[in-house]
């Protein structure tokens, strides 16, 4: 698991939680737990969103967010293995030609079985440090895997952002009761 930057980003930039519900309907409870530390992984398709906020582009803000990333090993291993991939993240891992599961494992350290349940369960969820180490292990831009797997999310519109801000204060205020 990989330490990320993105509470420090959140406040340094002065990012509300109720504008990033708003605008990405991230919860603000979950939103608050990346804030203080308390979550980690962030998954792939939150920090894609949160990109979507930000004023620097995807690439910029991954390598802010996640500081020290770096990958484990860069030599390929011997062996190969396959699996069944059944998920976008299963057709993107298959359709890079020199990269077998095992290599990009090799390399970023998410072992052969994790790779495996993201490529063929649904259920599997990519963290963002996931994706990134991906991304650095098969030479991509970073960014690159993430726009391909999430460049059909878009912010919520002004209507519904609108609406979310006041479910959000209405919920508020019922706690503060």
């Amino acid at each position: 698991m990989s330490e990320n930057s993105l509470g420090e980003y959140i406040t340094k930039n002065n990012i509300a939680g109720i504008d990033i519900f708003a605008k990405t309907g991230i919860p603000t409870s979950d939103i608050s737990a990346y804030k203080n530390g308390r979550t980690r992984p962030i998954p792939a398709e939150r920090i894609y969103l949160l990109s979507l906020i930000a004023k620097e582009s995807l690439k910029d803000f991954l390598l802010l967010i996640f500081p020290k990333i770096k990958l484990q090993n860069t030599k390929k291993p011997d062996t190969k293995t396959s699996s069944l991939l059944t998920t976008s993240f299963g057709r993107l891992i298959n359709s890079l030609e020199d990269y077998t599961i095992n290599t990009i494992s090799h390399k970023t350290g998410i072992t052969v079985k994790r790779l495996k349940d993201l490529s063929s369960k649904t259920t599997s969820i990519i963290g963002g440090h996931e994706l990134l180490l991906i991304e650095l292990a098969t030479n991509v831009e970073p960014g690159t895997h993430f726009t391909e797997l999430f460049g059909h999310l878009e912010l919520n519109s002004p209507e519904v952002q609108e609406r979310l801000r006041e479910e959000e204060k209405e919920r508020s205020r019922r706690k503060k009761k």
